[in-house]
């Protein structure tokens, strides 16, 4: 009888475990069907284009590549064996991703549960499950779900480690540091962070140290050594960290936010690349590596901080509040646009306006128990306090989002027990404490982030450039319409103006094409690129003299300027045509 009491009572602890980690499950794969044929997915863009591409090359040509890392290279490490073993299949990626989101959070649970209890731990549990950001980025092509993913791995290992006696564990922690680190480079300061807590805490223990450095150098070594090898400079992980640096920090930045240098021409994930090393080079009169150009940069960095303090004071102060406020900083998917057309999405969920309050309050109540928690804390923390010094988006705060849902499960449940005693005092400063930090993260910083990316200007732009890949111009072109409805500048933009001439040309309708071609042309004058697409398309709608017109002005902006190859032999065949 007595053993039957103990089988039902752990029975009635595993079911909900288990139902939350299927409704997890499902959860994700409900937006990810809802939203697999949405143009920025079906035909991946930016950073999602750069993975995938970096991933087919890795499986097709070259696994260990042949230049230093720029870009962080675990994710296209991880597509690229996948495309391997079971060919180029993305959305099969996705949902392999979904399942492994919701395997962290089961590793949150099981750490939590060890440190916490069993209630803090369901309470994260839950929140984590319904966690609408971090739900989106489990099934989409992009680095970032992997953050929460490694960081609840390390938890778990520190909570092992502390629960169990066996030291061991200490190098699995220390292993999955190393591994976010080459997902994230900010993410690397939480080798030697958790190297000293291991030591440290609660007794000196060098032995835990050791293990905690031999798992991260296990990880870190091998990836220094191909950098050496194939670059012949020595670079731990990546040669981006000046770059970035320098982004978030150069005088022309007066927000905080990505404001890419003037010299860069074409902000792309992969380009900027290019432009930054350009740049390094014109200025120092040589060829650099690498390694060089990052470190020039990170110098040029702190040389435009040291010169104006002040406004690199104010520029952290802004990150700062936009990492810890509800507001998530889209980049390339905009969640609350994409929300429109998925019910999932648009359903009430969990956001960090819901549960950063309650996690503040969790965190100041389990203030008492820091040095057991002191690794909670820090997976919390570090990842934010890492970023104020580069540059805000949703996504950079992900690695961080497993434990506010911890310590707001925390804060729930020592709520529920504080009312449930009657403590008037703890009632009191409870509820101050969560209506202080509700204002503080609900505060109105929408002044803070560019106006486009909240009335989603960028959003369908993006739309259009993915339509057009999908060989859907005529789409595309609405997208740009609508862009240009909400913002009636940008119909004088000669980069928006010209892009819709290029879709209502290959969705078959010159005359329209022509108007935009030419407000385009018009705006930028010495580009005889943009008078060769206005002929081009005025040729096509049957208007000769307006062609031949365009094609003296493109002749004339040739003679200020030197166009590329292409488009004097695009400009010569016209003439041969209006001949």
């Amino acid at each position: 009888m007595h053993a039957r009491l103990l089988t039902d009572s752990r029975w009635k602890r595993v079911v909900p475990v288990v139902a939350l980690l299927a409704l997890a499950l499902v959860y994700r794969l409900w937006i990810l069907f809802s939203i697999k044929n949405y143009p920025v997915l079906a035909a991946p863009a930016a950073d999602s284009a750069m993975f995938d591409a970096w991933a087919r090359d890795i499986a097709q040509r070259s696994f260990w590549g042949d230049e230093i890392f720029f870009f962080d290279p675990l994710y296209p490490y991880f597509l690229g064996i996948f495309y391997t073993l079971f060919g180029h299949h993305p959305f099969a990626v996705t949902i392999v991703q979904a399942g492994l989101g919701v395997l962290g959070l089961w590793m949150l649970f099981e750490g939590a549960r060890r440190l916490f209890g069993y209630p803090v731990a369901v309470a994260a549990l839950a929140a984590g499950a319904f966690y609408r950001t971090m739900a989106f980025y489990d099934i989409v092509l992009v680095k970032d779900f992997l953050g929460p993913v490694l960081l609840e791995a390390a938890f778990l290992a520190a909570a092992l480690a502390h629960t169990s006696g066996r030291s061991g564990w200490w190098a699995g922690a220390g292993a999955a540091c190393a591994l976010a680190g080459l997902l994230r480079g900010n993410l690397l300061l939480l080798v030697p962070a958790l190297v000293l807590v291991a030591w440290l805490v609660p007794v000196r223990d060098p032995r835990r140290a050791l293990l905690a450095l031999a798992g991260a150098v296990a990880v870190l070594l091998p990836v220094a050594l191909r950098n050496t090898v194939v670059g012949g400079e020595f670079v731990l992980t990546t040669a981006q960290m000046g770059t970035n640096l320098y982004t978030g920090n150069h005088p022309g930045n007066v927000s905080g936010r990505y404001e890419p240098p003037p010299f860069l021409r074409r902000a792309t994930t992969v380009n900027e690349l290019l432009d930054f090393q350009e740049e390094a080079e014109r200025r120092l009169g040589r060829r650099m590596g690498r390694g060089e150009v990052s470190a020039y940069w990170r110098n040029e960095a702190f040389k435009a901080i040291a010169d104006a303090p002040g406004r690199f004071l104010r520029l952290t102060a802004k990150r700062a509040a936009l990492l810890t406020n509800r507001i998530e900083v889209p980049d390339v998917y905009y969640i609350d646009f994409i929300a429109r057309r998925s019910v999932p999405l648009a359903l009430p969920a969990v956001t960090f306006g819901l549960v950063a309050p309650l996690a503040v309050y969790g965190l100041v109540r389990s203030r008492r128990e820091w040095r057991r928690l002191l690794i909670p804390y820090l997976l919390l923390g570090l990842p934010i306090l890492s970023m104020v010094i580069f540059f805000v988006f949703d996504r950079y705060r992900l690695p961080s989002l497993p434990f506010v849902a911890l310590f707001a499960g925390a804060g729930v449940v020592d709520g529920w027990e504080v009312w449930r005693a009657r403590d008037r005092r703890a009632l009191m400063t409870g509820a101050a404490l969560l209506l202080a930090s509700f204002a503080w993260v609900n505060l109105p910083l929408e002044s803070l982030v560019d106006v486009g990316r909240f009335d989603f200007t960028v959003a369908h732009y993006n739309d259009a450039v993915s339509l057009r890949r999908l060989g859907r111009p005529a789409e595309a072109a609405q997208e740009l319409e609508d862009l240009m409805r909400l913002r009636p500048d940008y119909r004088k933009d000669s980069k928006i103006t010209w892009f819709a001439g290029r879709c209502y040309e290959e969705a078959g309708d010159p005359r329209r094409a022509a108007e935009y071609y030419r407000t385009a042309a018009e705006n930028m004058p010495n580009r005889a690129a943009l008078w060769v697409d206005l002929a081009r398309a005025l040729l096509a709608a049957g208007d000769v003299p307006g062609a031949r017109q365009a094609v003296e002005q493109a002749d004339g902006a040739v003679r200020r300027t030197v166009p590329a190859g292409e488009v004097l032999k695009e400009l010569d065949a016209l003439r041969r045509r209006l001949s």
